[in-house]
């Protein structure tokens, strides 16, 4: 099942950090599904069943907390990993960051125009990190790899297979990847640990079972 990490630590009294791991990166894309991964990353944002939406980043934004600064989110080769940081640790903001943590594990509802609206983002991602440098990096990298091996480091995909991504390939691939035996919850603060253990328990106990997929051997 799920795997978590608590820990009580008072050097910033009053606040707590978590992060959520998920055991799925670029590695474990077929070249049909290129860019996956990092795309999924992006639409735990853009709602999910209980915190439709904005919803989450308005809550969270309220508790002081803003995307890119102490909420981020990013996709490698082997995992995909969300970051909560600096947050009040009273109970009840707990309870809502983990409550937004259970449902980017498994209630992201990809709805189709926000998935359309979502690949314009990430073309205008793409775009920005189209420079010397990053030619530079792919070209060094499709020097190591053949076409399948390339595609592994390549983490956002390309403007070609960006287009037919849909929601309804998307929300497989989810479905596929994120199982509790993929998952692992970290928290680390001011804290009542054993609430935390419980409530993480009581919330994450509910996700659905699946079988997990095998991983990539290089990059377990």
């Amino acid at each position: 099942g799920l795997t978590y990490y608590v820990q009580e630590n008072d050097s910033y009294p009053k606040h707590m950090t978590l992060c959520m791991v998920v055991n799925v990166g670029s590695s474990d894309e077929t070249i049909s599904e290129k860019g996956y991964a990092h795309f999924v990353e992006h639409m735990a944002f853009q709602g999910t069943t209980n915190f439709p939406g904005t919803m989450a980043l308005d809550y969270l934004g309220s508790k002081g907390a803003m995307l890119g600064s102490e909420i981020n989110a990013f996709t490698q080769v082997s995992y995909t990993q969300y970051d909560f940081t600096a947050l009040p640790s009273e109970k009840n903001v707990l309870d809502s960051v983990l409550m937004i943590m259970r449902d980017f594990a498994s209630e992201i509802t990809f709805d189709p125009k926000d998935v359309s609206n979502e690949k314009k983002v990430i073309v205008e991602e793409l775009h920005m990190s189209d420079n010397v440098d990053r030619r530079l990096i792919d070209n060094y990298f499709s020097s190591l790899y053949d076409d399948d091996g390339f595609h592994i480091v390549n983490i956002i995909g390309s403007d070609d297979w960006l287009k037919y991504i849909t929601s309804v390939e998307l929300k497989k691939f989810y479905d596929k990847w994120y199982v509790p035996e993929n998952i692992a919850v970290v928290l680390v603060g001011d804290i009542d640990t054993e609430y935390a253990c419980n409530k993480i328990e009581e919330l994450f106990s509910s996700m659905p079972h699946r079988t997990s997929p095998q991983k990539s051997a290089e990059y377990k």
